[in-house]
């Protein structure tokens, strides 16, 4: 098929290179989703936002991985189903987790189980509230105009299991 005929959707591009999806390819990733997910992380800045909630204590000279590669990779390996940071060991050379995180397909490989879970350890109850309240003015930034007053329907309704259910934890407070 001529260049110029195919359907193609340009990205936004990464160190100067172009990124471009074309649709009528023999081979298509099953993770090209990622490429909407990077175009969300860089319009949002959430990652960015994210980033600013942690101290970094890691010494400069040592680091390979930033915070926001290293959030921007977790980020998108929860949102592609790989919910476990021993993941992390196979994807770190995939070359749209790569881009997702920043880096270009051929560069260095991202973060690793044990660097992953070093960072998921160490964040402190602090940064969490700061994570939260990043979240929040991520939420209320999303609005043209902020609203007056945000709901939270919160449903306690308790859903007891029956039998020898995997995962079946007891509920103390509702005793069952």
């Amino acid at each position: 098929m001529n260049v110029e005929n195919r359907i193609q959707f340009p990205f936004t591009a990464l160190k100067g290179r172009k990124i471009t999806a074309v649709f009528d390819e023999p081979m298509v990733s099953s993770d090209g989703g990622l490429l909407l997910l990077r175009e969300a992380l860089i319009d949002t800045g959430i990652i960015r936002s994210l980033a600013s909630a942690l101290h970094d204590p890691r010494h400069p000279s040592y680091v390979d991985h930033t915070l926001e590669e290293m959030l921007s990779q977790r980020v998108a390996q929860i949102c592609c189903g790989y919910e476990d940071a021993n993941d992390c060991d196979h994807l770190r050379d995939d070359p749209l987790f790569k881009m997702t995180a920043g880096r270009l397909p051929e560069a260095d490989a991202l973060a690793s189980q044990p660097t992953m879970s070093r960072l998921e350890n160490r964040v402190s109850v602090n940064e969490l509230l700061r994570i939260g309240y990043a979240l929040i003015d991520q939420f209320i930034a999303s609005f043209n105009h902020a609203p007056e007053a945000i709901v939270l329907d919160l449903d306690p309704t308790s859903d007891p299991v029956h039998g020898n259910q995997q995962l079946a934890l007891f509920n103390a407070f509702e005793d069952e």
